[in-house]
Protein backbone atom coordinates (compact mmCIF):
# COMPACT_ATOMS: atom_id res chain seq x y z
CA UNK A 1 0.00 0.00 0.00
CA UNK A 2 2.67 2.37 1.24
CA UNK A 3 4.37 1.44 -2.60
CA UNK A 4 1.50 2.66 -4.37
CA UNK A 5 0.94 5.98 -2.95
CA UNK A 6 5.05 6.89 -3.38
CA UNK A 7 4.41 6.23 -6.65
CA UNK A 8 1.25 8.52 -7.23
CA UNK A 9 3.46 11.23 -6.35
CA UNK A 10 6.38 10.73 -8.47
CA UNK A 11 3.35 10.70 -11.66
CA UNK A 12 2.31 13.74 -10.01
CA UNK A 13 5.40 15.22 -10.08
CA UNK A 14 6.05 14.36 -14.11
CA UNK A 15 5.29 17.36 -16.50
CA UNK A 16 5.36 15.16 -19.64
CA UNK A 17 2.05 13.53 -18.25
CA UNK A 18 -0.81 14.83 -19.63
CA UNK A 19 -3.52 17.12 -18.60
CA UNK A 20 -5.83 14.51 -18.00
CA UNK A 21 -3.96 12.99 -15.28
CA UNK A 22 -3.83 15.90 -13.41
CA UNK A 23 -7.31 15.58 -12.04
CA UNK A 24 -9.28 12.70 -12.37
CA UNK A 25 -6.17 10.94 -14.08
CA UNK A 26 -4.50 10.70 -10.76
CA UNK A 27 -7.58 9.50 -8.80
CA UNK A 28 -7.59 6.72 -11.52
CA UNK A 29 -4.11 5.63 -11.13
CA UNK A 30 -4.33 5.45 -7.50
CA UNK A 31 -7.12 3.47 -7.63
CA UNK A 32 -5.57 0.92 -9.75
CA UNK A 33 -2.57 0.83 -7.83
CA UNK A 34 -4.13 0.46 -4.56
CA UNK A 35 -6.48 -2.45 -6.37
CA UNK A 36 -2.98 -4.04 -7.48
CA UNK A 37 -1.62 -4.12 -4.11
CA UNK A 38 -4.92 -5.77 -2.52
CA UNK A 39 -4.73 -8.47 -5.09
CA UNK A 40 -1.47 -10.64 -3.78
CA UNK A 41 -3.93 -9.99 0.43
CA UNK A 42 -7.14 -11.73 -1.52
CA UNK A 43 -4.75 -14.53 -2.77
CA UNK A 44 -2.93 -15.01 0.18
CA UNK A 45 -6.53 -15.19 1.91
CA UNK A 46 -8.04 -17.41 -1.09
CA UNK A 47 -5.27 -19.47 -0.21
CA UNK A 48 -5.82 -20.49 3.24
CA UNK A 49 -9.25 -22.10 2.55
CA UNK A 50 -7.84 -23.73 -0.85
CA UNK A 51 -8.27 -27.62 -0.75
CA UNK A 52 -4.53 -28.03 -0.64
CA UNK A 53 -4.09 -25.93 2.58
CA UNK A 54 -6.88 -27.51 4.13
CA UNK A 55 -5.58 -30.83 3.61
CA UNK A 56 -2.16 -29.84 4.89
CA UNK A 57 -3.78 -28.81 8.20
CA UNK A 58 -5.67 -31.95 8.50
CA UNK A 59 -2.69 -34.39 7.55
CA UNK A 60 -0.82 -32.28 10.79
CA UNK A 61 -4.34 -32.58 13.05
CA UNK A 62 -4.15 -36.59 11.83
CA UNK A 63 -0.84 -37.03 12.89
CA UNK A 64 -1.80 -35.78 16.48
CA UNK A 65 -4.55 -37.89 16.51
CA UNK A 66 -1.41 -40.39 17.79
CA UNK A 67 -1.25 -39.17 21.46
CA UNK A 68 2.02 -41.08 23.21
CA UNK A 69 2.52 -41.47 26.78
CA UNK A 70 5.22 -43.03 28.71
CA UNK A 71 5.28 -45.35 32.07
CA UNK A 72 8.23 -46.13 34.38
CA UNK A 73 7.71 -48.84 36.07
CA UNK A 74 9.38 -51.55 38.28
CA UNK A 75 9.31 -54.44 35.79
CA UNK A 76 11.34 -56.51 37.18
CA UNK A 77 13.04 -56.73 40.71
CA UNK A 78 11.85 -57.55 44.04
CA UNK A 79 8.31 -55.80 43.67
CA UNK A 80 7.90 -56.40 39.70
CA UNK A 81 3.94 -57.82 40.79
CA UNK A 82 3.59 -54.58 41.91
CA UNK A 83 5.17 -52.58 38.72
CA UNK A 84 3.29 -55.70 36.61
CA UNK A 85 -0.27 -54.58 38.08
CA UNK A 86 0.09 -51.03 37.22
CA UNK A 87 1.16 -51.68 33.74
CA UNK A 88 -2.74 -53.80 33.97
CA UNK A 89 -4.41 -50.80 34.48
CA UNK A 90 -2.58 -47.98 32.60
CA UNK A 91 -3.11 -50.43 29.53
CA UNK A 92 -6.90 -51.18 30.12
CA UNK A 93 -7.41 -47.29 30.21
CA UNK A 94 -5.73 -46.65 27.13
CA UNK A 95 -8.23 -48.81 24.87
CA UNK A 96 -11.05 -47.02 23.81
CA UNK A 97 -10.59 -44.03 22.30
CA UNK A 98 -11.04 -42.56 19.12
CA UNK A 99 -7.05 -41.15 18.73
CA UNK A 100 -4.77 -44.23 19.23
CA UNK A 101 -2.65 -43.96 22.43
CA UNK A 102 0.47 -45.77 22.42
CA UNK A 103 2.17 -45.96 26.08
CA UNK A 104 6.06 -46.97 26.33
CA UNK A 105 7.19 -48.69 28.75
CA UNK A 106 10.38 -48.34 30.83
CA UNK A 107 11.13 -50.53 33.28
CA UNK A 108 13.00 -48.67 36.41
CA UNK A 109 13.67 -52.00 38.21
CA UNK A 110 12.68 -50.10 41.60
CA UNK A 111 15.99 -47.80 40.87
CA UNK A 112 15.79 -44.41 40.80
CA UNK A 113 18.87 -43.77 38.66
CA UNK A 114 17.38 -46.00 36.04
CA UNK A 115 14.17 -44.12 36.88
CA UNK A 116 15.67 -40.69 35.79
CA UNK A 117 17.30 -42.61 32.68
CA UNK A 118 14.38 -43.97 31.36
CA UNK A 119 12.20 -40.38 32.07
CA UNK A 120 15.51 -38.59 29.64
CA UNK A 121 14.95 -41.39 27.08
CA UNK A 122 10.52 -40.58 27.14
CA UNK A 123 11.02 -36.99 26.59
CA UNK A 124 14.15 -36.26 24.73
CA UNK A 125 13.54 -39.35 22.64
CA UNK A 126 10.65 -41.11 22.23
CA UNK A 127 8.92 -37.47 22.73
CA UNK A 128 6.00 -38.37 25.29
CA UNK A 129 3.38 -35.73 25.82
CA UNK A 130 2.81 -37.14 29.22
CA UNK A 131 4.54 -39.74 32.12
CA UNK A 132 3.17 -42.13 34.77
CA UNK A 133 5.21 -43.87 37.23
CA UNK A 134 5.06 -44.44 40.57
CA UNK A 135 6.88 -44.39 44.07
CA UNK A 136 7.91 -41.88 46.48
CA UNK A 137 11.80 -42.62 45.54
CA UNK A 138 10.88 -41.74 42.40
CA UNK A 139 8.49 -38.97 42.86
CA UNK A 140 11.92 -37.25 44.75
CA UNK A 141 13.96 -37.78 41.79
CA UNK A 142 11.78 -36.62 38.89
CA UNK A 143 9.42 -33.88 40.31
CA UNK A 144 12.93 -31.49 39.75
CA UNK A 145 13.06 -32.84 36.07
CA UNK A 146 9.55 -32.48 35.09
CA UNK A 147 9.56 -28.82 36.21
CA UNK A 148 12.91 -27.93 34.24
CA UNK A 149 11.44 -29.88 31.22
CA UNK A 150 7.68 -28.81 31.96
CA UNK A 151 7.02 -32.48 30.87
CA UNK A 152 3.47 -33.45 32.89
CA UNK A 153 4.16 -36.15 35.62
CA UNK A 154 1.53 -38.17 37.14
CA UNK A 155 2.46 -40.91 40.01
CA UNK A 156 0.63 -43.44 41.65
CA UNK A 157 1.42 -45.04 44.75
CA UNK A 158 3.64 -41.76 45.83
CA UNK A 159 4.16 -38.99 48.71
CA UNK A 160 5.75 -35.67 46.51
CA UNK A 161 8.34 -33.70 47.93
CA UNK A 162 7.17 -30.47 50.38
CA UNK A 163 8.28 -28.20 48.30
CA UNK A 164 5.54 -28.97 45.49
CA UNK A 165 4.07 -26.53 44.39
CA UNK A 166 1.50 -27.54 41.32
CA UNK A 167 2.28 -28.79 37.85
CA UNK A 168 2.80 -32.47 38.46
CA UNK A 169 -0.05 -35.12 39.86
CA UNK A 170 -0.16 -37.25 42.85
CA UNK A 171 -3.10 -39.69 42.02
CA UNK A 172 -2.23 -41.31 45.40
CA UNK A 173 -3.88 -40.62 49.11
CA UNK A 174 -0.71 -38.92 50.09
CA UNK A 175 0.45 -40.73 53.70
CA UNK A 176 -0.12 -38.08 56.02
CA UNK A 177 -3.86 -38.56 54.97
CA UNK A 178 -4.09 -41.90 56.26
CA UNK A 179 -2.01 -41.41 59.30
CA UNK A 180 -3.94 -38.22 60.29
CA UNK A 181 -7.18 -40.10 59.75
CA UNK A 182 -5.53 -43.78 61.73
CA UNK A 183 -4.51 -41.29 65.07
CA UNK A 184 -7.48 -39.69 65.47
CA UNK A 185 -9.37 -43.34 66.18
CA UNK A 186 -6.28 -45.44 67.02
CA UNK A 187 -6.01 -44.74 70.62
CA UNK A 188 -9.45 -45.42 71.85
CA UNK A 189 -9.33 -49.00 70.68
CA UNK A 190 -6.33 -50.41 70.90
CA UNK A 191 -4.00 -48.51 73.56
CA UNK A 192 -1.72 -45.44 73.69
CA UNK A 193 1.98 -46.80 73.67
CA UNK A 194 3.42 -48.12 70.46
CA UNK A 195 6.24 -49.59 69.23
CA UNK A 196 7.23 -48.42 65.69
CA UNK A 197 8.54 -50.74 62.89
CA UNK A 198 9.09 -49.49 59.56
CA UNK A 199 11.26 -49.63 56.39
CA UNK A 200 14.44 -47.65 55.96
CA UNK A 201 13.27 -45.28 52.75
CA UNK A 202 11.61 -42.32 51.85
CA UNK A 203 8.24 -44.06 52.45
CA UNK A 204 8.75 -45.63 55.55
CA UNK A 205 10.46 -42.68 57.28
CA UNK A 206 7.42 -40.30 55.45
CA UNK A 207 5.24 -42.68 57.61
CA UNK A 208 7.12 -43.18 60.77
CA UNK A 209 8.01 -39.48 60.99
CA UNK A 210 4.02 -38.50 60.73
CA UNK A 211 3.45 -40.99 63.14
CA UNK A 212 4.99 -40.08 65.67
CA UNK A 213 4.18 -36.31 64.97
CA UNK A 214 0.42 -37.15 65.03
CA UNK A 215 -0.15 -39.63 67.57
CA UNK A 216 -1.13 -38.33 70.83
CA UNK A 217 -0.10 -41.42 72.72
CA UNK A 218 3.56 -42.62 73.44
CA UNK A 219 5.83 -44.69 70.75
CA UNK A 220 8.15 -47.22 73.53
CA UNK A 221 10.09 -48.84 70.89
CA UNK A 222 11.31 -48.17 67.57
CA UNK A 223 13.08 -50.06 64.94
CA UNK A 224 13.84 -49.44 61.20
CA UNK A 225 14.95 -52.11 58.57
CA UNK A 226 16.72 -51.96 55.23
CA UNK A 227 13.90 -52.69 52.41
CA UNK A 228 15.65 -56.06 51.10
CA UNK A 229 15.65 -57.75 55.03
CA UNK A 230 13.99 -60.83 55.36
CA UNK A 231 15.01 -62.31 58.82
CA UNK A 232 13.72 -59.96 61.79
CA UNK A 233 14.15 -62.17 64.95
CA UNK A 234 16.45 -59.76 66.26
CA UNK A 235 14.15 -56.97 66.10
CA UNK A 236 10.84 -58.73 66.56
CA UNK A 237 12.32 -60.36 69.70
CA UNK A 238 12.71 -56.05 70.79
CA UNK A 239 8.85 -55.61 70.86
CA UNK A 240 8.27 -54.58 74.59
CA UNK A 241 5.46 -56.83 75.63
CA UNK A 242 3.68 -53.62 77.48
CA UNK A 243 3.29 -52.38 74.04
CA UNK A 244 -0.33 -51.66 72.97
CA UNK A 245 0.05 -52.11 69.69
CA UNK A 246 2.73 -52.18 66.50
CA UNK A 247 2.87 -49.44 64.08
CA UNK A 248 4.14 -51.53 60.61
CA UNK A 249 5.38 -50.31 57.79
CA UNK A 250 6.90 -52.64 55.29
CA UNK A 251 6.48 -54.53 51.86
CA UNK A 252 5.30 -57.91 51.01
CA UNK A 253 8.37 -60.13 52.18
CA UNK A 254 9.28 -58.01 54.88
CA UNK A 255 5.80 -58.37 56.35
CA UNK A 256 6.08 -62.05 55.91
CA UNK A 257 9.54 -62.24 57.97
CA UNK A 258 8.00 -59.74 60.39
CA UNK A 259 4.61 -61.39 61.18
CA UNK A 260 6.20 -64.49 61.29
CA UNK A 261 8.53 -63.95 63.91
CA UNK A 262 5.40 -62.48 65.66
CA UNK A 263 3.37 -65.49 65.50
CA UNK A 264 6.48 -67.86 66.54
CA UNK A 265 6.97 -65.72 69.52
CA UNK A 266 2.60 -66.14 70.11
CA UNK A 267 2.91 -62.18 70.88
CA UNK A 268 -0.59 -61.23 70.87
CA UNK A 269 -0.49 -57.58 69.92
CA UNK A 270 -2.57 -55.83 67.20
CA UNK A 271 -1.19 -54.60 64.08
CA UNK A 272 -1.90 -50.94 63.01
CA UNK A 273 -0.95 -49.99 59.57
CA UNK A 274 -1.41 -47.97 56.32
CA UNK A 275 -2.71 -48.64 53.17
CA UNK A 276 0.07 -50.64 51.69
CA UNK A 277 -0.25 -53.23 54.20
CA UNK A 278 -3.41 -54.52 52.12
CA UNK A 279 -1.75 -54.78 48.95
CA UNK A 280 0.37 -57.56 50.34
CA UNK A 281 -2.59 -58.85 52.71
CA UNK A 282 -2.60 -62.45 50.83
CA UNK A 283 0.82 -63.10 51.15
CA UNK A 284 0.55 -62.33 55.20
CA UNK A 285 -2.99 -63.43 56.22
CA UNK A 286 -1.53 -66.63 57.41
CA UNK A 287 0.92 -65.38 59.99
CA UNK A 288 -1.84 -62.90 61.44
CA UNK A 289 -2.75 -64.20 64.96
CA UNK A 290 -4.13 -60.67 66.06
CA UNK A 291 -6.34 -57.90 64.40
CA UNK A 292 -5.30 -55.68 61.80
CA UNK A 293 -6.16 -51.96 61.94
CA UNK A 294 -5.78 -50.57 58.69
CA UNK A 295 -6.70 -47.30 56.31
CA UNK A 296 -8.70 -48.08 53.14
CA UNK A 297 -10.44 -47.07 50.21
CA UNK A 298 -14.42 -47.16 49.75
CA UNK A 299 -13.48 -49.23 47.08
CA UNK A 300 -12.17 -51.79 50.03
CA UNK A 301 -15.02 -51.94 51.29
CA UNK A 302 -17.69 -51.51 49.18
CA UNK A 303 -18.93 -47.78 49.17
CA UNK A 304 -17.19 -46.86 45.86
CA UNK A 305 -18.39 -45.55 43.55
CA UNK A 306 -20.45 -48.83 41.71
CA UNK A 307 -22.15 -47.21 38.94
CA UNK A 308 -18.27 -46.13 37.90
CA UNK A 309 -16.81 -49.92 39.45
CA UNK A 310 -18.98 -51.70 37.02
CA UNK A 311 -18.15 -50.35 34.21
CA UNK A 312 -14.34 -50.84 34.68
CA UNK A 313 -14.54 -54.19 35.49
CA UNK A 314 -16.40 -54.97 32.09
CA UNK A 315 -13.09 -53.08 30.81
CA UNK A 316 -10.83 -55.63 32.62
CA UNK A 317 -12.78 -58.55 32.40
CA UNK A 318 -13.04 -57.86 27.87
CA UNK A 319 -9.07 -56.35 27.97
CA UNK A 320 -7.21 -58.81 30.38
CA UNK A 321 -9.95 -61.89 31.21
CA UNK A 322 -9.02 -60.92 35.42
CA UNK A 323 -10.98 -58.94 38.33
CA UNK A 324 -9.05 -55.88 38.68
CA UNK A 325 -7.53 -55.15 42.17
CA UNK A 326 -6.78 -51.89 44.16
CA UNK A 327 -3.29 -51.29 42.40
CA UNK A 328 -4.93 -51.94 39.07
CA UNK A 329 -7.93 -49.40 39.96
CA UNK A 330 -5.50 -46.50 40.95
CA UNK A 331 -3.21 -46.95 38.25
CA UNK A 332 -6.48 -47.04 35.56
CA UNK A 333 -8.26 -43.91 37.20
CA UNK A 334 -4.69 -41.99 36.66
CA UNK A 335 -4.26 -43.00 33.48
CA UNK A 336 -7.90 -41.93 32.61
CA UNK A 337 -7.47 -38.68 33.96
CA UNK A 338 -4.08 -38.24 31.98
CA UNK A 339 -5.90 -38.88 28.86
CA UNK A 340 -9.15 -37.35 29.38
CA UNK A 341 -6.63 -34.33 29.48
CA UNK A 342 -4.65 -35.37 26.44
CA UNK A 343 -7.28 -36.96 23.92
CA UNK A 344 -10.58 -35.59 25.20
CA UNK A 345 -10.43 -32.02 25.49
CA UNK A 346 -7.12 -31.96 23.24
CA UNK A 347 -4.63 -30.06 26.01
CA UNK A 348 -1.03 -29.96 24.53
CA UNK A 349 1.77 -30.76 27.00
CA UNK A 350 1.92 -27.11 28.81
CA UNK A 351 -1.76 -26.93 29.14
CA UNK A 352 -1.86 -30.23 31.13
CA UNK A 353 0.93 -29.31 33.31
CA UNK A 354 -1.06 -26.15 33.98
CA UNK A 355 -4.14 -27.86 34.67
CA UNK A 356 -2.44 -30.00 37.01
CA UNK A 357 -2.10 -26.86 39.99
CA UNK A 358 -6.22 -25.94 39.50
CA UNK A 359 -8.04 -27.53 42.42
CA UNK A 360 -11.10 -29.92 41.31
CA UNK A 361 -13.28 -32.82 42.19
CA UNK A 362 -13.04 -35.99 40.11
CA UNK A 363 -15.72 -39.17 40.22
CA UNK A 364 -14.02 -42.22 40.42
CA UNK A 365 -14.41 -45.80 41.63
CA UNK A 366 -12.86 -44.71 44.83
CA UNK A 367 -15.70 -41.73 45.16
CA UNK A 368 -15.29 -38.61 44.73
CA UNK A 369 -11.72 -37.26 45.08
CA UNK A 370 -10.39 -33.96 45.44
CA UNK A 371 -7.16 -32.40 43.70
CA UNK A 372 -5.48 -29.44 45.77
CA UNK A 373 -3.18 -26.64 44.20
CA UNK A 374 0.07 -28.91 44.88
CA UNK A 375 -1.29 -31.56 42.52
CA UNK A 376 -2.17 -33.64 45.15
CA UNK A 377 -5.30 -35.98 44.93
CA UNK A 378 -6.98 -36.78 48.28
CA UNK A 379 -8.85 -40.01 48.67
CA UNK A 380 -11.91 -40.74 51.13
CA UNK A 381 -10.48 -42.87 53.96
CA UNK A 382 -11.75 -45.75 55.68
CA UNK A 383 -9.95 -47.09 59.14
CA UNK A 384 -10.92 -50.88 59.20
CA UNK A 385 -10.25 -53.70 61.74
CA UNK A 386 -9.52 -56.57 59.63
CA UNK A 387 -9.53 -59.96 62.04
CA UNK A 388 -10.75 -63.71 61.46
CA UNK A 389 -11.31 -62.47 57.12
CA UNK A 390 -14.14 -60.13 58.38
CA UNK A 391 -13.83 -56.16 58.17
CA UNK A 392 -15.06 -53.83 60.38
CA UNK A 393 -15.67 -50.16 59.80
CA UNK A 394 -14.38 -47.90 62.69
CA UNK A 395 -14.50 -44.37 60.97
CA UNK A 396 -14.96 -43.13 57.49
CA UNK A 397 -13.22 -39.58 56.43
CA UNK A 398 -13.92 -37.59 53.25
CA UNK A 399 -11.50 -34.97 51.91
Amino acid sequence: MQWAFITLLKLKQEESVGKIFKRDGLIVVALVLIFLMLIPIGCSREKEKSPKTRAKTEAKVGKEKVIKIGAILPLTGDIAMFGHWLKEGILVASTGYKRKVIVKFEDDQDKTSLAVSAFNKLVDIDKVKAIITARTPVANALVPLAFRKKIPIIFTFADLPSDTKGGVCNFHFPVVDEIMVLTRVIGQYVGEKASVITVNDNFGNLARNFFKRYFKGKVIFEQSFMPTEKKFKNIVDKIPKESDFLFLVGYGQNLVGILKRIQERKLTIPIVSINSFTVFYDLVKDYLITPVYVTMTLFDVGKGNNVVLENVKQKFAQTLKKKPNLVNLEAYEASKFLLNLLVDKGFSKEETFEYFSQPKRLDTVFGKLYCDTRGQVHFPLVVVKVWNNKREIISIWRP
